[in-house]
Parts: structure tokens; C-alpha cells; sequence
């Protein structure tokens, strides 16, 4: 084999990352790998090359475990050849804190986020486009962590940043609204959400067709906008379009398909229909242990969910050791002030006296 065919390999398995073609995405630089480490040894920027990518797809496709060895083998080539600050070793960096971000390993991620936001304020300066993402990356980590101050300001001068160098329809511009939408909802301001989702949708469907993976995203975002204001007749056809979307794009047990399994239980539980956000809960649940394990924040809030819907039918026994089980996962994952931990309490303070008694 020569390495024009490994070139064409990973170049073709790229281009197919970028069109959620996963599958063939892997299979194509897996391929392009093994020719690398075989014609080139192991210890070569262009088989770094190939295990960064292969980081990305498999991050994409929730195997975890692999993207890990690939990192910890590409890092430590780029290193070694290049040196802790070259920028394809803070790119790399900065793609594995996404990942840490994935399993909820927030500690791991921060550490990281801070090392790549150093180097890339010393190298390029606090208006470079890649030092913006950085802190977009970070200011992300926070909310996610339940820490909502200076993030709108943060959202909106990365905003201001990418429009500048990227124009305004470009696809990253998306990405910076559908955040500022999830800062919006999870402060309770569902008018904001909406608004900056349906910007969001229109930039992606025009930058990357209508049936990206993102697109499926931008309209599960607005769907829950629409479901926090009760408008159930708009948020059900863009709920359903997004779970085609994304379990073409994805696979049906993904956790991002989950996810928007999640948001149609909710759905349905809102209207009172127990029954069907049950077993929608139980799915989402099942999909996401299987790709995080049974401690982590995303299994917390299927637990808490579920909890809630034998709370409504009065199933105090099954409802209360779900809400424990979700406690002790946020608890030890969050810390004990953050917001979503709070929402447990309250919810366990409602219980009757009696379903707590051994």
C-alpha cells in the first residue's frame, strides 16, 4: 500500500465524519491507521493524524473507551515531535476536554479547558477565533455545571468574534446561538430560547442541509422552547423530525437520540400521559447507561424523571428510591449547590411523610 492511499483514506473518512456517515467514517481511517503505523512506524505525525480523527469519530458515536486510547497515543506523539504548546497538540487537548465533558469527568475537563485557554491566550491573543472557542468550550462546561454568571456576555463576544471572521450564516454562528438558547431555558426565559433556536435552525439547515445531525439539535432545542410554554401542537412535528433526523444520523440507542427520546417523554408527561412517558423514560434510561454507565449526570436525570412519573400517579415506594439514586449521582458528580441537585430536594420534600418511613 502506498501513503497516497492513506492520504485519500482518511481524507475520504473526514469528509464522511462530516456527513454523519460514522460507520464508514471509522472503517475508512481505521484503514488509513493501520497503513501509517505500517509504512510509517508508530511514532509519526501522520499516524497522530489518523488517531485524532479517529478520536472525533468515535467521540461522535459515543465509544468512549476507544476515543481515549487514540488520544493518549496521538498526544503523545504530537509531544514528543512537537512540543506541549504546538497547536495541533492544544487542538487535540481541547477535543479531548469535549470528550471528558461526555462521561461527565467535569474536573478532568476544567483542568484541560484551562491549559488550552493559556496557551491559546499566550499564542494567539483573546480575539483569535480559535482562543474564542476555547471559551466558548469553557463557558459551556460552566452551565453545564450550574454556573450561569457572565455566561450570556461571554455567548454573545464569542458571537460577535465568529460573525466578524466567519460571516453571518456560517455554521459555527449556530453553535453560539443554540448555547445562548440552552443558557436562556435553563434560567426559565423559554421567549429568549425559542427566539435564538429558530436563528439557530435557519443557519444550519442552510449551511448543512436539513438533515444534519446538528439540524436535529437546533429543532429538538426549539421543541422543548415550545414544550416549556405549553405550545404542544408546535413542539410535537419538530420532536418527531428530530428523532428521524437522528436516529438516521446517529443510531437509536445514541445518547444524543436519547436525549431527544427524553424530551418527548417530557412531552407527554406534561399532558398527563404517564403511560407513554414511562416507557419513553425507560428507553431513554437503558440507551444512556449503556454509553455512560449507571453514575453519571445524564442517567441522574432519567432516574429524577422517572421518579417523578410514579410521583404523579401517587407510586410512592417506586418514586422515592429513584429520586435517592439520582441524588447520590449529582451529588457526587455536581457538588451539592448546584441547581439540579436542589430540584431532587424539592421533590423528595413533597413526598409524603409516609413513603419515607422504612
Amino acid at each position: 500500500m502506498h501513503l497516497d492511499v492513506a492520504t485519500s483514506l482518511d481524507d475520504l473518512g473526514w469528509l464522511y465524519h462530516n456527513q454523519n456517515r460514522y460507520v464508514e467514517a471509522e472503517d475508512l481511517c481505521e484503514q488509513a491507521l493501520a497503513i501509517r503505523q505500517n509504512l510509517l512506524g508508530s511514532h509519526h505525525l501522520d499516524v497522530a493524524q489518523s488517531l485524532h480523527h479517529l478520536l472525533v469519530i468515535c467521540r461522535a458515536r459515543a465509544k468512549y473507551s476507544k476515543a481515549e486510547v487514540y488520544f493518549a497515543q496521538a498526544l503523545r506523539i504530537r509531544e514528543d515531535i512537537l512540543g506541549p504548546t504546538d497547536p495541533r497538540v492544544v487542538t487535540l487537548l481541547n477535543d479531548y476536554a469535549w470528550l471528558c465533558r461526555s462521561p461527565g469527568r467535569y474536573k478532568h475537563a476544567q483542568q484541560l479547558y484551562q491549559r488550552v485557554l493559556t496557551i491559546r491566550l499566550k499564542m494567539l491573543g483573546k480575539e483569535h477565533l480559535h482562543t474564542a472557542t476555547c471559551i466558548e468550550d469553557w463557558t459551556t462546561l460552566h452551565v453545564e455545571l450550574g454556573k450561569y454568571k457572565k455566561a450570556e456576555a461571554r455567548y454573545l463576544w464569542v458571537l460577535e468574534i465568529r460573525k466578524r471572521e466567519l460571516g453571518q450564516e456560517h455554521h459555527q454562528i449556530a453553535l453560539t446561538l443554540n448555547n445562548l438558547a440552552t443558557l436562556f431555558f435553563l434560567q426559565g426565559q423559554y421567549a429568549g430560547a425559542e427566539a435564538f433556536c429558530k436563528q439557530a435552525l435557519a443557519i444550519r439547515e442552510k449551511a448543512l442541509g436539513s438533515d444534519h445531525r446538528h439540524v436535529a439539535i437546533s429543532l429538538d432545542g426549539l421543541a422543548e422552547a415550545y414544550r416549556a410554554q405549553r405550545n404542544f401542537a408546535e413542539a410535537q412535528p419538530l420532536y418527531e423530525r428530530a428523532l428521524a433526523i437522528s436516529t438516521r444520523a446517529l443510531g437509536a440507542t445514541h445518547p444524543h437520540t436519547a436525549t431527544i427520546v427524553h424530551h418527548i417523554a417530557s412531552f407527554y408527561f406534561d399532558q398527563g400521559n404517564y403511560t407513554q412517558a414511562e416507557q419513553l423514560y425507560k428507553q431513554a434510561l437503558k440507551y444512556r447507561e449503556e454509553a455512560f454507565g449507571s453514575e453519571h449526570p445524564a442517567v441522574a436525570l432519567s432516574l429524577h424523571s422517572l421518579a417523578k412519573v410514579y410521583h404523579a400517579q401517587g407510586i410512592y415506594a417506586q418514586a422515592e428510591p429513584l429520586y435517592q439514586h439520582a441524588l447520590t449521582i449529582r451529588t457526587d458528580m455536581l457538588g451539592p449547590t448546584h441547581p439540579l441537585v436542589a430540584t431532587i430536594l424539592n421533590d423528595l420534600a413533597r413526598l409524603p411523610i409516609t413513603a419515607l418511613l422504612p
